[in-house]
C-alpha cells in the first residue's frame, strides 16, 4: 500500500478525492503490460478495505482495480538434440526400453498432453479410426481431442499387442496389474 500511495504522491494526488481511474490502473499497467502481478492487487485491495471506515473514498478505488491475468512463458526444456536423442531410444528394436515406457514416452513428446492425462487415459479415450485421442483433462476438466502421430499410434498399439495384460479399462497398467 505504500508503494501505491508514495506512487499517488509523486503523481502529484495529495488527496483521495483527487484519484481518478487511470490513476489506480496506471499503477499496474504500464505500456499495456502488467507491472505488479495479482497479489500486489490482492493486498492492495485487502487494504483499501482495512481503512474504508476511515477513507469511504477507498471502496470505489477497489472497484477500480484492474484484473491482472497471470501469465508465464513456455520453457523449453529440452534441446533439439535431447529431443533426437529420446526419439532414437524410442526407435531403437534393441533398446531395453520396456514398451508402455516407448508408448509414455512418445505421447507425451508427440501430444504435449500432462502427464495426469496420460495416466487417466482409458481405452476409450484412442480413437484409432480418425487417429485422435479424446479425453477430459485432469486439471481443467475441459474436454480435449488432440490427434494421434503415426508414431504414437504404433508404439500404444505395439504396447496393447504385446505387454498390456489386465481387464482393466485404464490403458496404461503397472507391473503389478494395477492401474497407472
Amino acid at each position: 500500500a505504500t508503494q501505491f500511495l508514495y506512487y499517488l504522491q509523486k503523481k502529484g494526488l495529495m488527496s483521495f478525492d483527487d484519484v481518478k481511474e487511470d490513476d489506480v490502473v496506471s499503477f499496474f499497467v504500464k505500456d499495456g503490460k502488467p507491472v505488479y502481478e495479482t497479489s500486489y492487487r490482492y493486498r492492495l485491495s485487502e487494504f483499501f478495505e482495512a481503512v474504508s471506515g476511515k477513507y469511504p473514498v477507498l471502496d470505489t478505488f477497489s472497484a477500480w482495480l484492474p484484473y491482472i491475468r497471470v501469465t508465464r512463458k513456455n520453457i523449453q526444456y529440452l534441446t533439439n538434440e535431447e529431443v533426437c536423442l529420446i526419439k532414437n531410444a524410442c526407435a531403437c528394436s534393441e533398446s531395453d526400453l520396456p514398451l508402455l515406457c516407448r508408448a509414455v514416452v512418445l505421447l507425451l513428446l508427440y501430444t504435449g498432453l500432462r502427464g495426469c492425462d496420460v495416466a487417466a487415459l482409458t481405452l476409450d479415450s484412442i480413437l484409432w479410426e480418425s487417429s485422435m485421442i479424446s479425453l477430459v483433462q485432469k486439471k481443467t476438466s475441459v474436454p480435449l481431442t488432440v490427434p494421434l502421430p503415426t508414431v504414437v499410434g504404433n508404439a500404444l498399439y505395439d504396447y496393447l499387442e504385446k505387454e498390456r495384460k489386465s481387464d482393466s479399462r485404464s490403458f496404461f497398467i503397472t507391473a503389478t496389474g494395477k492401474d497407472f
